[in-house]
């Protein structure tokens, strides 16, 4: 089973540092891009372990709680 990072984890991230947007929480906290952050929220891409961590210190939720199972098809 493949997984997603779970978009409420970027939502809480902007909260609790008072970001009004992705770019502004890529920017001044992730060291990553609005576009690369949104890339996150739709699952296009999944953040790299440095960006999780950052995640996990702003938020409180644990590595094993930001992640949503994504269902994969089953053949016909």
């Amino acid at each position: 089973m493949d997984y997603r990072l779970d978009p409420q984890v970027l939502d809480l991230a902007k909260s609790v540092t008072g970001c009004h947007g992705d770019e502004e929480l890529g920017q001044k906290h992730l060291g990553k891009t609005g576009s690369t952050v949104r890339n996150y929220r739709i699952g296009k891409t999944n953040p790299p372990i440095g960006v999780l961590m950052v995640l996990r210190k702003l938020t409180g939720r644990p590595l094993d709680q930001m992640f949503l199972p994504i269902a994969t098809p089953v053949a016909a």
